[in-house]
């Protein structure tokens, strides 16, 4: 991530087209805004389009400018940064659509730049016809990749830290920090989910934590898609951390109803002997 980092500033120096890939949470618009803003744009609109909405109906010209006038006071020339996320996901009419009016405005000598994003390599969709080959090379001028997490762990220690903060500031509860045991247990997953991941569960660790700790424990990771080549030492911990979180959840139940078992069980969801049964189990 550090080279990235580096060659941001330089490529936000440019009005070169910049095609983004990474994976779903990977957080590719961060990165584009982060080339906008550095850029000779900055004082222009970041305007966002997305295949879902743009699939819609046929993409035209004055669609386009009604979307950047909304978020301008002005005219609409200059335009700033249009970011298409995910573009491999437009169909071929509106491939075609954007291709044709990128063209025209370059013709016309409009002042726009145009930043776009993938989640994957995208010659599969071009191999079968779903990607206008041309289109692709035309938006590939500078090609940032952004690889997953599982490629760069120095990173999730940092994320961790600077999402929790994040987090707490938008739950408008007290700072907290995750203990480097609990960190390294993301080492052992495959984070399909990347950065988005980890924040879902760095929330559910928060939201989920209502005694106000400060040092907390992720919560549920036994539901995570695992590395099976890491899987047998982390099943080991997971295993121990499930059984030590229901136990928690089991005592809390039957404090907050005073000793009575069966108003602690459907609490819980369960039935009177499925709680008895925990109860003996870890020896409550």
């Amino acid at each position: 991530m550090k080279k990235i980092m580096e060659i941001i500033p330089v490529v936000a120096k440019s009005k070169s087209r910049v095609l983004i890939r990474g994976e779903i949470g990977t957080e590719k618009n961060i990165i584009a805004r982060m080339i906008h803003n550095l850029s000779d744009y900055r004082r222009l609109p970041f305007i966002s389009f997305y295949p879902f909405s743009l699939n819609k109906t046929a993409i035209n010209e004055k669609d386009i400018l009604k979307k950047i006038q909304a978020e301008k006071d002005i005219s609409v020339f200059p335009v700033g940064t249009l970011y298409f996320k995910d573009i491999e996901d437009l169909n071929l009419e509106n491939q075609l659509k954007i291709y044709s009016l990128f063209q025209k405005w370059e013709n016309e000598g409009v002042n726009f730049r145009v930043i776009t994003s993938i989640k994957k390599n995208i010659w599969d969709k071009i191999d079968k016809g779903n990607f206008i080959e041309e289109l692709y090379y035309y938006l590939n001028v500078i090609h940032i990749y952004i690889p997953p997490l599982r490629e760069r762990l120095e990173d999730i220690q940092p994320l961790v830290e600077y999402l929790s903060k994040k987090i707490c500031e938008k739950l408008n509860r007290e700072p907290v920090y995750f203990p480097e045991e609990e960190i390294s247990k993301l080492y052992k997953l495959k984070l399909k989910g990347n950065m988005l991941e980890i924040a879902n569960l760095i929330e559910r660790a928060i939201v989920l934590n209502p005694d106000g700790e400060k040092r907390l424990k992720f919560i549920d990771l036994y539901l995570q898609d695992i590395d099976e080549n890491k899987s047998i030492e982390l099943e080991k911990d997971l295993s121990k951390y499930k059984d030590d979180f229901l136990k928690k959840t089991i005592i809390d139940a039957i404090r907050k109803n005073k000793g009575v078992k069966k108003e602690a069980a459907k609490d819980l969801g369960i039935s009177p002997r499925a709680l008895s049964y925990y109860v003996s189990k870890y020896n409550i």
